[in-house]
């Protein structure tokens, strides 16, 4: 093999390195954005899931909030009810009792 042959052959050897070298560095650039565009998918969907999850807890609060003034409403519509009752129970009573007791003063 002559000197020609050598270096054509180094040549050459080193032409194929670079273009692998390249090919790799192009890999690794696919790799790196593929990488990086899927970390921005999952931290977008994990800010979507939060939300979601926030609006489910913030439903799920005003829905007992709604029981909750529900039955105090109810509770205290029960005891205006009573407390009418009891007055018109006693207004006669008070309104005797209020004669009787200007007229014995």
């Amino acid at each position: 093999m002559g000197i020609r042959e050598v270096r054509k052959s180094v040549s050459e050897a080193a032409a194929d390195a670079e273009k692998r070298l390249q090919d790799a560095q192009k890999n690794a650039d696919k790799k790196l954005a593929d990488s990086r565009k899927k970390a921005s998918e999952l931290v977008a969907k994990a800010h979507e899931d939060a939300s979601s999850a926030s609006q489910a807890t913030v439903e799920a609060a005003r829905t007992s909030a709604l029981k909750e003034a529900d039955k105090v409403k109810k509770d205290g519509a029960k005891s205006i009810e009573g407390i009418q009752n009891s007055f018109e129970k006693n207004k006669d009573k008070a309104v005797q009792t209020i004669i009787d007791a200007v007229l014995n003063s």
